[in-house]
């Protein structure tokens, strides 16, 4: 089963669910980027950082290339999967998770974006988040993207008489986290990136 979290749900995850990293895991890893018509984005240009929260923020993790001809992006990593619990559909009742970090960095209006993938394996499936960064002024990617309440849009957060974008330039569209830290472990992620055009 695959969830998306509420942005609330996201937001208590993040603040209150305290994450115990345990050893290194290998994961199978693979990442497929699409057009909002599906096509696949063949030579796109990414980096792909996995493992704490402080880890891929730092601009020089992971590893930088392109997505090949059928926009996928495969490796076989050594990454941490950390243990935590998180709230679902009830804020009084937190579930035990094992989750994996994913940072992919694109292109976004011709800056570089950030964009922050948790997937929580659960008793019944894989819950899924993402959002949006920029880089501040050391560099790290810890500047999230504005989002405005009144029109529903976002923007970056040091230009605010900027264009208004109708969302954070990309979106989880499939993502499953399977396996045991006996028996590996394998992620499978599906992103469609979006563009906008600046007028």
């Amino acid at each position: 089963m695959r969830r998306l979290v509420p942005l609330l749900a996201t937001a208590w995850m993040t603040m209150s669910a305290a994450a115990n990293p345990v050893a290194a895991d290998t994961i199978d890893l693979r990442l497929k980027f699409i057009a909002p018509d599906g096509a696949p984005l063949a030579a796109l240009p990414v980096r792909v950082a996995t493992g704490t929260e402080d880890i891929v923020r730092q601009p020089g993790s992971g590893e930088r290339g392109e997505t090949d001809e059928s926009g996928g992006w495969a490796r076989q990593i050594e990454t941490t999967i950390e243990q935590r619990k998180i709230t679902l559909d009830s804020w009084f009742v937190r579930h035990p998770s094992n989750l994996l970090r994913i940072a992919v960095e694109m292109e976004l209006v011709g800056r570089q974006a950030l964009y922050v993938i948790e997937l929580d394996q659960v008793r019944d499936g894989t819950v899924g988040a993402m959002s949006a960064w920029i880089a501040g002024n050391d560099g790290r990617f810890d500047v999230p993207l504005t989002f405005h309440k009144d029109t529903h849009a976002w923007s970056f957060p040091d230009d605010a008489a900027g264009m208004l974008m109708s969302s954070i330039g990309a979106d989880l569209r499939e993502f499953e986290l399977l396996g045991s830290a006996e028996a590996g472990w394998t992620a499978t992620v599906t992103i469609e990136k979006q563009s906008f055009t600046v007028r």
